[in-house]
C-alpha cells in the first residue's frame, strides 16, 4: 500500500510554458521527497490540468502538496483546485513503466463495497484482460478519504484507453459478474493526455 493525491484545477488554458516550469523548477524537489514513487500531470479533454502522485507515506503526500501550493502562489498558477482527493493505493498492474507521455483515464466510483473487495474483483475478473490489452501501460486503484474508489489508467493511445473502457463495461455487464456487484453504478470519467510522467527508478 502507498498513499496518493489526485488534484484537478479549474483553468482551461493550454500553457506549455507553465508545464515546463513545473518540470524544471518543482519536479527535482518532488523527486527528493522521501518515499517518492511517481508523479504524472494530465491535461483533460476539456482543457483542465491535474496531477496524480504516489508516495510511501501520508507525510510524503503532504510535503508534495505544500511544495506545489507554494510554487503556484509564486506564479505557477492561481486557478483553484476543483478536486483534491487523497487516499491510498491498492491494486497496481504495471505492463510498461517506461513512458513519459500517454493517454490517461480516471474513473471515480461510489460503492458500498470494501476496497479489498473491489481490488479482488478487478484482479479476478479483469486482471488478465488489463495485462494483455494492446497499448496498456499502467493500471492503479485508489481509495480516497471520502470513501470513493478510483482507477487510474495510462495507455499508449486514446484508442487503447477507449478499448479499455469498453472492456470494463463488458466485464461489469456479464451475468453474475462480481464487478457489477462491487461497482454497481457508472463512474465519473476524466480523460486526457498525460503530459509527462516520472517514476522513481527504484519503484518502476
Amino acid at each position: 500500500m502507498a498513499y496518493c493525491v489526485f488534484r484537478l484545477f479549474s483553468e482551461k488554458k493550454a500553457d506549455e510554458q507553465r508545464l515546463e516550469r513545473l518540470r524544471s523548477e518543482v519536479l527535482p524537489n518532488i523527486r527528493n521527497i522521501a518515499g517518492f514513487q511517481r508523479f504524472a500531470t494530465i491535461q483533460t479533454s476539456d482543457g483542465r490540468y491535474g496531477g496524480f502522485q504516489v508516495y510511501d507515506t501520508r507525510d510524503g503526500v503532504d510535503q508534495a502538496v505544500k511544495m506545489l501550493n507554494e510554487w503556484r502562489e509564486k506564479g505557477g498558477g492561481h486557478d483553484p483546485a476543483v478536486l483534491e482527493l487523497r487516499g491510498e493505493t491498492g491494486l497496481s498492474i504495471v505492463v510498461n513503466p517506461n513512458y513519459e507521455t500517454a493517454h490517461g483515464t480516471v474513473r471515480i466510483y461510489r460503492t458500498q463495497a470494501s476496497f479489498d473487495e473491489v481490488n479482488a474483483a478487478i484482479e479476478h475478473e479483469g486482471g488478465e484482460t488489463i495485462r494483455h490489452l494492446p497499448g496498456m501501460l499502467r493500471y492503479t486503484t485508489a481509495k480516497f478519504e471520502d470513501g470513493r474508489i478510483a482507477t487510474f489508467t495510462a495507455c499508449e493511445t486514446e484508442a487503447a484507453s477507449r478499448a479499455m473502457a469498453g472492456k470494463a463495461r463488458e466485464l461489469r455487464g456479464k451475468p453474475g459478474s462480481q464487478l457489477s456487484k462491487v461497482l454497481p453504478t457508472d463512474p465519473e470519467v476524466i480523460m486526457g493526455e498525460i503530459k509527462f510522467a516520472v517514476t522513481s527508478a527504484a519503484r518502476a
